[in-house]
């Protein structure tokens, strides 16, 4: 009788000791997987990481999606479908003002958008822009912002000014035909327009600092990852940084690979790839800088401000911030 007890006992050890063999293996295979989303066309640091292969590097399997509509993006993190989202700051506000569960686990790049007008077009002062055609792109948090900078500096609203709601890849068309004077754009958008000639009127960084009184740059763009994928694959996610702070490091140090990327990626031309690296800047710190939690939280509430929110999560976005 006591031979069969034990004979038992080693039987249910061996097979649970199977069980967390295996489950750990799987476990672990499964830990090497990101599903990241990022917009068709937009700039990031994912960008570096596709073209040096940072993920092989790092043992990571990373499956890029690339979304047309931000929309979409919000919709598949919303889901589960994918993991990670590379998307603008006052879109991070829209998932949790929808009550999603995330971290905002990196700051990637500052605002890079820009007012570009026709070279003869003259602005003596702000009333000037309530009698010219600006082309804007009404769905998007540029918009928001923009309007909110123009109340915030000028007092102005939309009603005062002569808006064109256009697509983006209309923008600069529209200001070559003579369709709109000014457009409110970012980046790769901005840098085509000023190769073609235009010039830049005012910067979004400019604006930010004029309607906020603040010194720290604006940041436009950041990566958020479900909560529950952090919370269960935390040592991926640090190799996820350490592949964007490098990305970043080759930005600044690798200027041959940038350019070829953006060759590759973006079909650009020399004098483009020129303005654009000058005018793009990459957030370098592996986690977000306390000193730049009040900027994420300016940077919503002028969203909200903006109309780009229904409710202001401006005093509690900072909760989600990925700490060290």
């Amino acid at each position: 009788m006591k031979k069969r007890i034990v004979l038992g006992l080693i039987v249910i050890i061996v097979f649970a000791a199977g069980i967390y063999y295996f489950s750990s293996q799987l476990t672990y295979v499964e830990e090497k997987n990101i599903r990241i989303g990022t917009l068709h066309g937009g700039i990031s640091s994912l960008d570096m990481i596709k073209y040096l292969h940072l993920d092989d590097k790092y043992d990571v399997d990373l499956k890029i999606i690339y979304f047309e509509k931000t929309l979409d993006i919000l919709n598949s993190f919303s889901r589960g479908d994918i993991d990670i989202a590379v998307i603008p700051v006052e879109t991070a506000g829209k998932l949790i003002e929808s009550n999603i569960k995330l971290y905002i686990i990196a700051a990637d790049m500052y605002q890079n958008q820009r007012l570009i007008m026709r070279e003869d077009l003259k602005i003596n002062e702000s009333s000037d822009l309530k009698s010219i055609r600006i082309g804007v792109f009404t769905p998007t948090g540029t918009y928001a912002m923009f309007k909110s900078y123009m109340y915030r500096i000028y007092g102005y609203t939309e009603e005062d000014f002569n808006l064109v709601n256009l697509p983006p890849n209309l923008m600069i068309y529209s200001l070559i035909q003579g369709k709109v004077d000014m457009i409110v754009v970012w980046e790769p958008f901005a840098s085509k327009a000023l190769s073609k000639g235009f010039k830049t009127f005012m910067r979004f960084q400019d604006l930010w600092h004029l309607a906020t009184n603040r010194v720290e740059k604006p940041i436009m763009i950041v990566y958020v990852a479900r909560e529950d994928f952090v919370d269960k694959n935390y040592n991926l996610i640090m190799k996820f940084l350490d592949m964007r702070v490098e990305a970043v490091s080759n930005w600044y140090n690798n200027t041959g690979a940038v350019r070829n990327m953006l060759r590759e990626y973006y079909n650009l031309d020399d004098d483009t790839i020129d303005i654009l690296y000058e005018n793009l800047e990459f957030y370098k710190y592996k986690f977000i800088n306390e000193s730049d939690y009040i900027v994420i939280s300016k940077v919503v509430e002028l969203a909200y401000e903006g109309g780009y929110l229904k409710t202001d999560v401006s005093e509690n976005i900072t909760n989600y911030i990925l700490k060290p």
